[in-house]
């Protein structure tokens, strides 16, 4: 039995030492916190050459690796014990418990009527300048708490309460002279010292209105082009208001009520061949809404349809005789690129051929001669030269929208 002890004991021996070095003691900025504070953890006597990880909150899981870290411990309803786990070359080293006290919660509620509270949300939306908002206490640590602080979020000075002045069966109010965001921070402390603090968001606001102005046609234009649109409707928005501005449901602008222009100046690129308005009422065609939103609603205006034709890039091929000689026909085919024609109507069709118009130099008839084909719109013509000499042959596309290019 003496010699089963004497073996055990060897075994455990470099187990026990390992545990005993100053590499792998922990220092820890405290053992007792409350929930929500931070403890930093360092080795005693690190060795630079070894990959230390730790384990912060006992759950298994490796929170970070290092020599020093920190770590942000939790609110807990309870007074609760976490042990932290060191491992050195991921091997468990040792291990120290920290006590982390029950944290107050400073939760509250709103009664029945217009306010409606969601997570840490509250929302008033009958547009009223002067709202008194009414809460009362929802904290779940109720008996525990020992006093309040509430800051309002509009400039007035913080005011306090306890647990008779602040309850769960009664109300206490607050006049908010103004429309818009308000952060209300609500911070309690129970009997042990432990403080808490949350943040409400209070908007106090209506349905937005907006409206956008036609600027002017919206058919028949040519990239680039650029269009003002008036924006309408807006101005007696409150504070918090978004705005949103949309391409074909790509959002292209975001303003805030007070950075809102009066104006919204885009200029569209391309051309809107082979695109859908994002409401599905036009073919070939963009369309522009604006989104005015808040936390009590959204409205939305829309103009459309927007068709922008692109510049074609005139261009035609030369297919010569071999020999190029007096008599023998050319072949001139238009192979202009970029024609991206919108065409209005109900609906609006989009072409991609423009037939050309062509030009030659000399007398018809004497100098050269058609073989195939017409001067006016043919997308190809057939010419025989009688004469020798040098000719200029121009070619001309004409974009109902952009203009004539040759």
């Amino acid at each position: 039995m003496k010699e089963y002890i004497s073996g055990l004991l060897l075994a455990l021996l470099p187990l026990l030492g390992y545990a005993g070095n100053s590499q792998c003691n922990i220092i820890a900025s405290s053992t007792t916190i409350c929930g929500g504070e931070t403890i930093d953890f360092e080795i005693a006597s690190p060795q630079n050459t070894i990959n230390y990880e730790w384990d912060l909150d006992g759950d298994g899981t490796i929170d970070g690796s290092g020599n020093t870290i920190s770590f942000d411990y939790p609110g807990v309803s309870n007074d609760s014990i976490f042990t932290i786990t060191l491992f050195e070359g991921n091997a468990p080293c040792t291990s120290i418990d920290i006590t982390v006290k029950a944290t107050p919660d400073p939760s509250i509620g709103v009664p029945q009527g217009i306010v409606l509270l969601s997570g840490t949300d509250l929302k008033a939306c009958n547009g009223s300048n002067a709202f008194e908002l009414e809460l009362f206490n929802a904290s779940t640590t109720f008996s525990e708490n020992s006093s309040y602080t509430i800051s309002w979020g509009d400039g007035s000075p913080p005011e306090h309460y306890d647990n008779s002045s602040f309850s769960n069966v009664s109300t206490i109010s607050h006049t908010y002279a103004g429309l818009g965001y308000f952060p209300i921070f609500i911070t309690a402390e129970n009997a042990m010292g432990c403080v808490f603090t949350k943040q409400y968001t209070f908007y106090n606001g209506g349905n937005p209105s907006v409206g956008i102005a036609i600027p002017g046609n919206t058919v028949g234009l040519c990239a680039p082009a650029t269009l003002d649109f008036p924006i309408i409707n807006a101005s007696s928005n409150p504070p918090g208001t978004e705005y949103r501005i949309y391409i074909n449901g790509e959002e292209v602008a975001m303003y805030e009520q007070q950075s809102l222009p009066d104006v919204f100046t885009y200029t569209f690129e391309e051309s809107s061949c082979n695109r859908t308005t994002s409401t599905g009422n036009y073919s070939n065609a963009f369309d522009l809404r604006i989104v005015a939103s808040n936390p009590c609603n959204s409205s939305t205006a829309t103009i459309e349809p927007i068709e922008i034709s692109a510049p074609p890039e005139p261009y035609f091929d030369i297919s010569a005789p071999p020999q190029a000689c007096p008599g023998e026909p050319f072949t001139f085919s238009n192979n202009s690129t970029n024609v991206s024609e919108v065409i209005s109507g109900s609906p609006a069709e989009c072409v991609d051929v423009l037939n050309p118009s062509w030009s030659i130099s000399g007398q018809q008839g004497q100098d050269w001669m058609l073989v195939s084909g017409n001067l006016f719109n043919a997308g190809q013509i057939g010419v025989k030269f009688m004469e020798p000499g040098t000719y200029t042959i121009e070619m001309t596309v004409v974009s109902f929208a952009c203009g004539e290019f040759t």
